[in-house]
């Protein structure tokens, strides 16, 4: 059997996760593609890393708006078409998830409260066995490069969505928004971080590294509500004000999902 190197997390077994979906608003909206990425371990001294790519496109459970199919090019005829049924998708995404995080796969995504909210939120829809009840430990371990990104360098101006961290750490992105693309992409960044920053990343325990992102996490999610209250303040309309204030009040700090005890969450602040 082939020996693998076990002293650095990434490489290890990970899997990438990426949905794609109708809309932002988990109780409403629609996943309309998915994909998993299986990572295998890295062999001892180097080598090839063979990857098995997991997708699905669900049938939409209503008309996928104009301006996600901008984003992610997917029509509500072409899903209906080649589509699979909803609560088939929503269980094979969830299993696939559930089975390799068992065998010791770390989740490596980006903007995961998104991700992991939204197939909760399904899950709870068409009655399946949501991911975290599968998972003893709950959901973990994840390594969030928006999170991780944002953590390690607080103060850099700029974007933060996929895209300019491709960019940023000069790794490709093969086709935004497509769900394999930004997986893989995601995936790429991961390892950028372990390159750049190997004492907050890469060395240590991808438990800790977990934990220290439930932190960041709080910390920014904080600070993104004392801006949209500083800017609210800002404005001279009442009604513009007060949805602002409604948009801060709505943030939530719970990662690497919000629990479905919270309806209708806001799950990230614009990536």
């Amino acid at each position: 059997m082939t020996e693998v190197e076990p002293e650095i997390w990434y490489n290890g077994r990970l899997l990438c996760f990426d949905l794609e979906t109708g809309g932002l608003d988990p109780d409403e909206d629609d996943i309309v593609t998915g994909t998993v990425i299986e990572v295998t371990p890295r062999p001892l001294g180097g080598g090839s890393r063979p990857t098995l790519v997991y997708e699905w496109l669900a049938v939409p459970t209503k008309a996928i708006p104009q301006q996600a199919t901008d984003v992610h090019g997917i029509t509500t005829e072409y899903a209906r078409e080649h589509g699979q049924p909803m609560a088939g998708v929503v269980e094979d995404i969830t299993s696939s998830l559930a089975q390799l995080m068992l065998a010791g796969a770390t989740l490596i995504g980006m903007n995961a409260q998104f991700d992991l909210t939204f197939l909760d939120r399904k899950c709870l829809e068409y009655g399946i066995v949501p991911l975290d009840a599968r998972l003893p430990g709950g959901i973990r371990p994840v390594v969030d490069v928006y999170v991780i990104d944002k953590g390690i360098d607080k103060y850099r101006k700029g974007k933060r969505n996929l895209g300019a961290l491709c960019e940023f750490y000069k790794v490709s992105l093969d086709g935004a928004h497509d769900a394999t693309a930004d997986a893989l992409a995601a995936g790429r960044v991961a390892w950028a971080l372990c390159r750049d920053y190997p004492e907050e990343v890469r060395n240590i325990d991808v438990q800790a590294l977990h934990d220290r992102q439930v932190a960041w996490k709080v910390e920014q999610s904080r600070s993104f509500a004392t801006f949209l209250r500083r800017e609210a303040g800002k404005l001279d309309d009442p009604v513009e004000r007060q949805k602002k204030l409604d948009d801060a009040d709505g943030i939530r700090s719970e990662w690497p999902y919000v629990p479905r005890a919270t309806r209708k969450p806001r799950c990230a602040d614009p990536a």
